[in-house]
Order: structure tokens, then sequence, then C-alpha cells
């Protein structure tokens, strides 16, 4: 049976996918293309609807979240399991899983709505950042060892600098500048490479999966909080790894320093 509505008009509604996914709307559908709005009449003689599946509204102002919900619940009650969500600010009616008429309510408000697609977002990039994090702890002992041999490869030009005066403490700063601007350098350098591979992700994201993104462009949102850990880290291990090097540099005699 084919069904044919006559088009009147086109809205772009951009984050509607999101919107009827995270609002109940269609939990048990597969991937939507399109959405379209159409009299209640006309879809429920053409697709023999024998229920009211769903109801969105605007609430007046000042309507409690709580009251709204035990409202719908009487209703609900009285009405034995008959599907139901006020959307916009959503409400859901549905039978119980053995098929008893026993009906609850959910409401879901716009607020909810954008707590719940934010705590996602957030547990995504916590778990994208766990990774990196793990990765710069393991790759300490190869920090460790890089600053070892870069000292003793030099260890003459540091004996020549004690000859000239330079303290054991000064040669001790030296070592730790050279940590912490090999830190510097590699925050900067991580950081303009992952803004750059972003926002290469992001254009072709939606260029090539716009219909899946529902016509939302996906702006860069940077975690300063989380990446001041991470800096924070990057900078601790790069200190910790000049540590060992700079004290045992910082003792030995001149003499031994210039030593072939």
């Amino acid at each position: 049976m084919t069904v044919e509505y006559k088009i009147v008009g086109i809205a772009e509604m951009p984050g509607w996918q999101w919107f009827t996914k995270t609002s109940g709307v269609r939990t048990q559908s597969g991937r939507a293309g399109g959405l379209v709005i159409a009299a209640y009449e006309n879809v429920k003689r053409d697709f023999n609807l024998t229920r009211t599946g769903y109801f969105w509204m605007n609430t007046a102002a000042g309507t409690k979240h709580d009251f709204l919900e035990s409202e719908m619940q009487k209703i609900a009650a009285r009405a034995g399991g008959v599907d139901t969500l006020l959307g916009g600010e959503l409400a859901r009616v549905a039978q119980s899983a053995r098929g008893v008429s026993q009906g609850f309510v959910k409401v879901n408000t716009h607020e909810s709505m954008m707590e719940s697609l934010g705590t996602r977002t957030e547990a995504i990039v916590s778990q994208m950042v766990r990774m990196p994090m793990i990765v710069l702890v393991i790759t300490t002992l190869a920090v460790m060892n890089t600053m070892i041999a870069s000292v003793r490869t030099r260890r003459w030009e540091m004996g020549i600098l004690r000859a000239y005066g330079v303290t054991r403490g000064g040669l001790v700063r030296l070592i730790f500048a050279e940590a912490i601007l090999i830190g510097v350098c590699a925050c900067v350098i991580c950081f303009g490479f992952g803004v750059f591979t972003t926002l290469c992700i992001l254009k072709g994201a939606t260029s090539a999966f716009s219909d899946f993104l529902g016509g939302v462009t996906p702006s860069l949102v940077i975690p300063w909080a989380k990446l001041s850990v991470g800096f924070s880290v990057a900078m601790g291990v790069c200190v910790l790894a000049a540590v060992y090097p700079a004290i045992r540099t910082g003792m030995e005699e001149p003499g031994n320093l210039l030593r072939k």
C-alpha cells in the first residue's frame, strides 16, 4: 500500500534526529531519513493507528515537572496502558513488559534532554582523554632514558661549564630548564596537532554524515579543564625524567666530567 501526501512546506530543524532519539519517539526504529509532520487524523487513517503514542506541548510558565508528571500519571491510570508521550515537555504512558494494562508516565523536558546529551558527550570526551593520559604515563621511562642519554653525551661540555665557574646548582637548573622546554614544546605541538586533526574530522563528518548528524554542524569545543590536567602531567613527566640525570651530573666533579 502506497500513501501519498502533498508537501506544503519544508522546515529546517537542525538536531531533529537527536531530539527524537533522546525523547523516546523512535527508541526501537531504525535510522530515520527525515521527519514528516502531518495531520493526526490523516495519519491515523492511513496507517491504522489504534493508539496515541505521544503528546508534545508547550507548558505554561511556572509549571512544575513533578506536578505535570503526577497529573499525567492519573490519566495513565485511567487510560489503562495507552501509550502516550507528552513532548516538548514530554510524557509517555506504556504497557508493562508482560502486556498487563499498567500505565506509567515519563516526562522529559527540554532541560532534561539537553542534560542527557551533555552527559553522554562528557562521557565520550572523558574516554577519549583517558587513553592519551595512560600513554603519557607509560612513556615516562622513554622520556627519562632520552634525558639521561642527552646529558651523558654532553658531559664534556658540562665539565667545561663547571671549569668556567658554573656552580653545581647552576648546572642542575640548566638541565631542568631543558626538560621544561621539552615539555612546553611537546604540549604546544600536540595541542596544535590535536586541533588540526579535530577540524579535519569535523569537516569530513559534516560532509559525509550530514544525514546521520541531523543537519547539525558540530562545533569545536576545547575542554580546557581536561587539557590542563594533561599539560600538567606532561610537564611533570619531563621534570621527573630530569631529576636523576640532573642530580647525578651536579654531584660530579669537573675533572670527572672532562674525562673522556
